[in-house]
């Protein structure tokens, strides 16, 4: 499967928003929020939620990328099977 996503910020909602869609015909729309820590105001973390569809059914889909250092970030994928979540991914990209 290829996918291509999109991500932007709404500056009247204060969220970010992602926009997603697959070669097998699934798309999904996002959003969620830049999370503060370890002091920093901009956040090292952006996690963002929402539902979209995959195999012609309609899912929740949730995900986050976290700062890992000046050039680096994680990427981590979840997608909700009934009541529980199901890890469909994770990657680490380093520039």
């Amino acid at each position: 499967i290829k996918a291509r996503s999109f991500m932007g910020f709404d500056p009247v909602a204060k969220k970010v928003i992602t926009f997603g869609v697959d070669n097998v015909g699934g798309a999904l729309q996002l959003s969620g929020t830049i999370v503060a820590s370890a002091g920093t105001p901009s956040g090292d973390k952006i996690a963002t939620e929402g539902e979209g569809s995959m195999g012609g059914q309609k899912v929740g889909f949730r995900e986050s990328f976290t700062k890992t250092g000046d050039r680096a970030l994680t990427w981590h994928g979840e997608v909700r099977v009934g009541k529980e979540w199901v890890v469909v991914g994770e990657d680490t990209c380093k520039r």
